[in-house]
C-alpha cells in the first residue's frame, strides 16, 4: 500500500511539471532550467519518506504564502490546486510517520495552513540545490502585477523540479 501511494505522489509531481511549465510559456515567460540537486538519495526508505516530507509540507506552504501576491485568476487557480495537493501528500506522510496530520514543515500543528514566506521555503529547500544551472534564484515580490505571477510561477517551479527529482 505505501508503495501505491509513494507512485500516486510521482504521478501527481510528474503532472504538476509540465503544467507549471505550460502556464508560464502561456503568460509569455520562459521556464526556468532544471537546477542540480544535492543530498536526494537517502539511506534507507524512512529517510527518503521524511525528506518526501519536507518537501511537500513545504510546497503546501509556500504556495499558501505565495497566494496573496498573485495578480491573475490563472495563476491564483493553478498554485491554488497544486498547493491542495501538496497538503494532500504532506498529510499522509505525516500521519505514514505517526505525525498529526495536520503538522508543518516547521512541525507546528496547526488548524490553518501557515503561508511560508519565500524565505522560509528556499531555507528549508536550499541544502538540497547544487545550482540553478546559470539562472537566479527564484524571487518574487509582494506586490501583485503579471510579471509578478510569473516570478511567482519560476518560484513553484524549482519546487516542483525538487518534488519531481
Amino acid at each position: 500500500w505505501n508503495a501505491k501511494m509513494f507512485n500516486d505522489i510521482l504521478e501527481n509531481e510528474n503532472d504538476h511539471l509540465p503544467a507549471v511549465i505550460a502556464l508560464i510559456q502561456q503568460l509569455g515567460g520562459a521556464p526556468r532550467p532544471k537546477p542540480t540537486f544535492r543530498g536526494l538519495l537517502q539511506p534507507s526508505l524512512r529517510a527518503f519518506g521524511s525528506v518526501s516530507q519536507i518537501f511537500e509540507n513545504t510546497g503546501s506552504g509556500a504556495n499558501v504564502g505565495a497566494a496573496p501576491f498573485i495578480f491573475s485568476r490563472q495563476v491564483l487557480t493553478a498554485a491554488g490546486s497544486i498547493g491542495f495537493i501538496e497538503a494532500r501528500h504532506g498529510g499522509w506522510l505525516n500521519t505514514l510517520f505517526n505525525d498529526v496530520i495536520s503538522v508543518n514543515v516547521f512541525d507546528e500543528d496547526v488548524s490553518f495552513e501557515r503561508g511560508l514566506t519565500q524565505e522560509e521555503a528556499f531555507a528549508v529547500i536550499s541544502p538540497f540545490i547544487q545550482d540553478f544551472a546559470g539562472a537566479q534564484p527564484p524571487a518574487f515580490t509582494a506586490t501583485p502585477s503579471r510579471r509578478n505571477d510569473l516570478a511567482i510561477l519560476d518560484f513553484v517551479l524549482v519546487v516542483e523540479y525538487l518534488e519531481n527529482e
